[in-house]
């Protein structure tokens, strides 16, 4: 559906040419701004004038390629963009009925993914991306020393490169996560109680119950399972604590 709509989008541009000069307009924005319905922008830049933020709202249109820059926010709750990057330490935060073909996160950058469709996202450079909510990823990429927080939404498939760091507290990740290089030096952390993890005959696994109480089982990587890390829930530890008591004083 996303991809046909591109295509219009793309169709449109040139069938209106030069009689529509917007479908060609670059903008840099320097001050709070609104992109809407009907708008369409090839390179859009979204950048602070200290010590005012810029917070730009994007609430329908089509834009090809933005980023943001400095400490300047994005919203964007619908509408269509090809390439969404949030650079130095801006702020990206994806929902609503948004329809973004590929989103990152680099160099301290900060993207939220709470709702919209995507068809991939990643971080690297000490990027974070955050997912949670309604949101719907096909595919999620991480190298050097991006972080992926991920406590609800859906993925299809994570890849995990150098020392990148994926947080799992919620959510569903239905093929696995894997990587290319075949040697990951990073860590998945995985959130919850009842955890476990498995390796037999090259099918490894890591399994619970996230802290919101949701079972899960994911595939992952020989190459990544050695980088799997169970942290049990506080209040897991707490219980298993007064079970060592009371078996201690039964024996006593």
């Amino acid at each position: 559906m996303f991809r046909k709509g591109i295509l219009a989008i793309f169709t449109l541009l040139t069938f209106l040419g030069a009689n529509d000069v917007r479908a060609y307009l670059n903008w840099d924005i320097y001050s709070d701004a609104v992109i809407k319905e009907g708008d369409i922008y090839n390179v859009v830049r979204v950048y602070d004038i200290p010590p005012d933020h810029t917070t730009v709202n994007m609430v329908g249109g089509f834009v090809d390629a933005m980023t943001t820059y400095d400490y300047s926010t994005l919203n964007v709750t619908a509408g269509q963009v090809s390439s969404l990057g949030a650079i130095d330490h801006s702020t990206v935060n994806i929902s609503g009925n948004a329809e973004i073909w590929n989103a990152g996160a680099n160099e301290w950058g900060n993207v939220n993914i709470s709702g919209g469709n995507l068809t991939g996202a990643g971080a690297t450079g000490h990027g974070v991306l955050n997912i949670s909510g309604d949101a719907t990823i096909w595919y999620v990429g991480f190298s050097q020393s991006g972080t992926m927080n991920m406590s609800g939404g859906q993925i299809d498939a994570v890849s995990v490169y150098d020392s990148a760091v994926v947080n799992l507290l919620g959510g569903l990740i239905v093929e696995g996560i894997g990587t290319r290089l075949g040697h990951f030096e990073g860590l998945i952390n995985v959130y919850g109680y009842h955890l476990g993890k498995t390796c037999a005959g090259g099918v490894c696994s890591v399994y619970g119950f996230f802290p919101n109480g949701s079972a899960f089982s994911i595939n992952v990587a020989e190459a990544v399972y050695p980088r799997v890390n169970l942290i049990p829930e506080p209040a897991t530890l707490v219980l298993l604590g007064l079970g060592g008591l009371i078996v201690n004083r039964r024996k006593e």
